[in-house]
């Protein structure tokens, strides 16, 4: 019996590891299920909860809000009965962000609020520069974004003052969107550029993705307008081949600056730019990306 709840447990980090490292929904899927299966042979309540968390999450990437919703109220019910804050807490997180994705914002600022009392409450760093972030998104999509930087900031600070340098990106990468809307262009550059520096160490091709959208936009608000085109056709070329996609608020806040090289360029000379852009190899892509001409 303890041998197949080890079991339980090692396939539910497994799927974990598929989802975060290689975002490979299927097989996390796969892993998480068996997981389950094992845990409610061995009626192993929190076990349970923790696979219905990781299903909830996965549900809500693939876009099925429905089965989300279902998959963590159980999730939340459990670690309820348990007493269990960690995992109310990761719970409201994944809630929080399915309900702003539905433009249900007060439901979303309710549970992202839960979310920081709780790792407040449990001294937990990464996941209260988690909560700051997503209010600081909250704000952001309702276009308060004065708002917005100030929690983003918060975030960063926390990350920075406690070593937390996996959740350095997301501070970054959130302040230098703030800063591309405000078209503060050579201040998001620095953030984009900052947010592709830290996540690089296993030169994750996510992070390069976002450095090519976000070095286009850039070169777009400051009228280098064929490397915007350039780099435009290398984010696509790399995000298709992912089983990834950024928000789409992120993408139209990206798009608006890059619609601007296409208007002045032209369809015709944007697109060829662009396809030069995707014959790129990464190298190439990444050095042309970091110019430092602004």
């Amino acid at each position: 019996a303890e041998g197949e709840r080890g079991l339980a447990e090692a396939l539910g980090f497994m799927g974990l590891s598929a989802y975060s490292s290689k975002k490979d929904l299927k097989t996390a899927q796969a892993l998480f299920e068996e997981s389950l299966e094992l845990y409610r042979k061995h009626e192993d309540q929190w076990g349970i909860a923790f696979d219905f968390l990781q299903l909830g999450m996965l549900a809500l990437t693939r876009n099925d809000d429905s089965l989300a919703l279902s998959t963590l109220k159980q999730s939340m019910d459990l670690f309820h009965r348990l007493g269990d804050i960690w995992g109310k807490s990761r719970v409201s997180h994944i809630l929080g962000e399915l309900f702003l994705r539905q433009g249900n914002n007060e439901t979303a600022r309710y549970f992202f609020e839960q979310n920081l009392k709780f790792d407040e409450e449990l001294e937990f760093k990464p996941g209260m520069v988690v909560a700051l972030s997503n209010l600081g998104n909250l704000h952001r999509y309702q276009s308060e974004y004065s708002q917005a930087r100030q929690y983003f900031e918060k975030s960063l600070d926390i990350s920075r003052t406690y070593g937390i340098k996996e959740t350095w990106g997301l501070g970054l990468y959130s302040l230098g969107l703030v800063a591309l809307h405000q078209n503060r262009y050579s201040v998001a550059k620095q953030y984009f550029t900052d947010h592709f520096k830290t996540q690089k160490g296993s030169f994750d091709e996510v992070s390069a993705g976002i450095l090519f959208l976000s070095q286009a936009a850039v070169s777009a608000g400051t009228d280098q307008l064929e490397q915007a085109a350039r780099l435009s056709g290398a984010a696509q070329a790399i995000f298709e081949t992912l089983d990834y996609r950024i928000s789409r608020f992120d993408q139209a806040e990206f798009d608006r600056h890059i619609q601007k090289a296409r208007e002045q360029l032209g369809t015709d000379k944007f697109e060829i730019l662009a396809n030069e852009g995707r014959a790129m190899t990464m190298e190439q892509a990444i050095a042309c990306a970091l110019e430092d001409d602004l």
